[in-house]
């Protein structure tokens, strides 16, 4: 508040409005005015006019009290304006905003809010912010408290026709006259989440243009694969043959044959089918799973070419599990493809020393590394930075597509690829980096 001092005040009509006072007989009056000082410019004044009366005869005195109350009106004037803000802000919000108070009863519901959940505000006003179904996570809509400071939460709301749909859901406190007050900002991620599942088929389907280029490759390994069991079930049969031939009728012999017959059609049989899934297999589905069992899976499709390359295999994987939530075959196929890359190296640089390091490991930032050291002639820094381009390749018969879609696999699993050249010695290091289910 500004000092008004001794300074002369020009009010207009102030003797009439003093006149009024005083024909009043003790009435206080109050009234406001504004006024333009030299010094401290146009200020807006609260005058409170109130009569006294000396020797207890009528009043025949005022006294005049002036407050400048410029400041408390700029005040004012600024939380209407903020307050108009905020509610045209609310008006054409894009997301759902409701506010609700301590016992989860809505007390304002806006355009948007109306637009998703397909009702009028009027008919929401006093009913209960559970009716709306979200989240639906296991937790109880009602208690807004566990959502404060958590940023937003996935759940699922129910639209008037019934039909259901993604939000996310961000719940912020605030008073008002003591009283607490929730407000509850839903936004329907519809288009957001079919874009992302509309990315993930596409992902999907350049890992398969890889699986298949893979399976190509692997035709002789595969042969080899399946004719292990095939030659088993086929020397077993001929066994069982021959012995009833012999006029040998134990049981226990004959049966054992058999079993042994039935274990190996059942391991032709388990090959077929992984083999389906490697090249069939289109749209991710992500579940829990050991990175160092998809890490040993991976040597199986490339044994009988590492044995043909004269390349020893070595194997260190984590004595503990290391649960990833990834898409077991995607993932698998990465692996693969990394262990082919090191086969390659080896045969292209024709060197003595022909090793092929396979590890897997835990970190200390809540990841799970498996990582790929080979003896091949290695890779330069130059070109370790262009390995993920399309269509760029090191090897003279390579398409330059592996390793960008196996960094696109990466990337929809929230993992990283890197190769570098090997630290140890001539040759190439590769890994995949990714996250430990729950650490998050």
């Amino acid at each position: 508040m500004h000092e008004l001092g001794n300074r002369q005040l020009d009010v207009p009509r102030l003797r009439t409005l003093l006149g009024e006072v005083l024909r009043e007989r003790g009435a206080v009056s109050n009234f406001e005015v504004s006024h333009d000082f030299p010094e401290l410019g146009r200020r807006n004044l609260l005058l409170n006019a109130r009569t006294l009366a000396r020797g207890g005869g009528r009043p025949d005195l005022i006294l005049l009290a002036i407050e400048d109350v410029t400041e408390r009106k700029r005040a004012e004037q600024a939380v209407r304006e903020s307050a108009a803000m905020t509610r045209a802000g609310v008006e054409t919000a894009i997301d759902g905003v409701i506010t609700l108070d301590e016992s989860a009863t809505i007390l304002s519901f806006n355009p948007a809010a109306e637009r998703i959940y397909g009702v009028a505000s009027a008919e929401m006003i006093g009913q209960s912010f559970a009716d709306l179904d979200v989240p639906t996570d296991g937790d109880h809509a009602g208690d807004l408290s566990r959502y404060l400071c958590t940023g937003a939460r996935e759940g699922r709301g129910r639209r008037r026709d019934g039909t259901q749909f993604p939000c996310d859901l961000h719940v912020s406190e605030f008073d008002e006259g003591g009283a607490r007050r929730f407000v509850v900002t839903i936004r329907d991620v519809t288009e957001r989440k079919r874009t992302e599942a509309q990315i993930r088929r596409q992902q999907g389907e350049m890992a398969h243009v890889l699986r298949v280029a893979t399976i190509e490759r692997f035709a002789a390994e595969l042969a080899h694969e399946l004719n292990q069991p095939l030659a088993a079930i086929a020397n077993d049969l001929e066994a069982c043959a021959t012995y009833v031939r012999a006029g040998k009728t134990s049981p226990r012999r004959l049966l054992g044959l058999l079993d042994r017959a039935g274990a190996e059609a059942l391991r032709a049989g388990a090959i077929v089918g992984h083999l389906r899934a490697f090249v069939q297999r289109a749209e991710p589905r992500f579940e829990s799973t050991d990175v160092s069992e998809l890490a040993r899976a991976a040597t199986r499709w490339l044994s009988h070419e590492i044995e043909h390359e004269r390349i020893t295999l070595h194997l260190d994987l984590d004595a503990q599990r290391l649960p990833v939530r990834v898409d077991r075959i995607q993932i698998e196929q990465v692996l693969v493809n990394l262990l082919q890359n090191a086969v390659d190296a080896i045969r292209e640089a024709d060197v003595t020393t022909r090793d092929i390091w396979l590890r897997t490991s835990r970190s200390a930032d809540g990841t799970a590394e498996v990582a790929v050291d080979d003896t091949g002639a290695g890779v330069t820094a130059a070109a370790a930075d262009r390995l993920y381009e399309p269509f760029f390749t090191t090897k003279p018969d390579g398409m330059g597509m592996g390793l960008a879609i196996c960094l696109t696999i990466a990337e929809l699993h929230q993992g990283r690829i890197t190769v570098e050249p090997r630290a140890g010695g001539p040759g190439t290091s590769a890994r995949l980096v990714l996250p430990l289910e729950g650490s998050a």
